[in-house]
C-alpha cells in the first residue's frame, strides 16, 4: 500500500507555500493567505498548474471544474477510499467513521482505513501547532 508520511506533507507544504488548515482540502483563508489540508497539499505539490488557477489567475476555472480535478488529485495521491478516509479523519482530528468501525477484522479495508487514520494523525502532529492536535 502506498502511503503519506508526515515528510511528503511538511515538503507539500513547504513546496507550495500554504498553510495547513483543517477541513478543506484547499481553502482561500477567507481572503487572508491560502490554505490547504495535508491531502490537499500533497495534491497541489503535485499541481503547480492547478495550485496556480486556485489562488489568482484571472481566469479562473469554476469552482466544481477545480473542484472535480482538486478530488481526483487527492485521489492520486491517496489511492483508495479506505485509506484516505482515515488520513482525513486522522488528520482533521476527527472520530473513527461508523462505516470503517463496522468494517470486518481482519479485513483488507479496515487495515487501510486505521493505518491511513494514523499517517493523518502523524502528518498532522508534523505541521500543525501542538494546542491543534486533538
Amino acid at each position: 500500500m502506498r502511503r503519506i508520511t508526515p515528510q511528503m506533507v511538511v515538503d507539500a507544504f513547504v513546496r507550495t507555500g500554504l498553510a495547513p488548515t483543517r477541513g478543506h482540502y484547499f481553502s482561500l483563508g477567507f481572503g487572508v493567505y491560502p490554505c490547504a489540508c495535508a491531502l490537499g497539499a500533497v495534491a497541489l505539490s503535485r499541481r503547480e498548474d492547478l495550485l496556480g488557477a486556485l489562488i489568482g489567475a484571472d481566469e479562473r476555472p469554476s469552482r466544481s471544474e477545480l473542484g472535480a480535478v482538486l478530488d481526483n488529485e487527492v485521489d492520486q495521491a491517496a489511492p483508495g477510499r479506505y485509506y484516505r478516509d482515515g488520513f482525513t479523519s486522522g488528520f482533521d482530528g476527527g472520530k473513527v467513521d461508523e462505516e470503517a468501525a463496522r468494517l470486518p477484522s481482519p479485513s483488507d479495508e479496515r487495515r487501510a482505513y486505521f493505518t491511513g487514520r494514523r499517517d493523518g494523525r502523524a502528518a498532522a502532529r508534523a505541521v500543525l501547532p501542538p494546542e491543534e492536535i486533538k
